[in-house]
């Protein structure tokens, strides 16, 4: 039987690979991790708004992975402290903190 649902979706020129489930659930839940999204969905979803949201998912959570390994990388306060110097009065940066909305 085939999925009703893609086995990949395209985000910002990210390709993943999409897993769904339809389960008795009230809300849709989703997980991104090595490259796979899983997401599970209530049984009575319409397939269009399904896809909607779970483009919309892919999006903040593709964010938040990338605002994460920013994070990680020492060269994000270095990266922050060159800009800074551009100020007619450079702000002192001690550290930094990549967030999403």
């Amino acid at each position: 039987m085939a999925s009703e649902f893609p086995p990949m979706i395209s985000v910002d020129g990210v390709e993943i690979n999409l897993r769904v489930e339809r389960k008795p659930v009230k809300n849709v839940n989703a997980r991104l991790g090595e490259g796979t999204m899983q997401v599970s969905i209530p049984l009575r979803l319409e397939r269009a708004e399904a896809l909607r949201i779970i483009d919309e998912l892919a999006r903040r959570l593709l964010r938040r992975q990338r605002a994460r390994e920013i994070n990680r990388e020492v060269d994000a306060t270095e990266l922050a402290r060159r800009v800074a110097t551009r100020f007619p009065r450079p702000p002192e940066v001690e550290s930094v903190q990549f967030t999403t909305v």
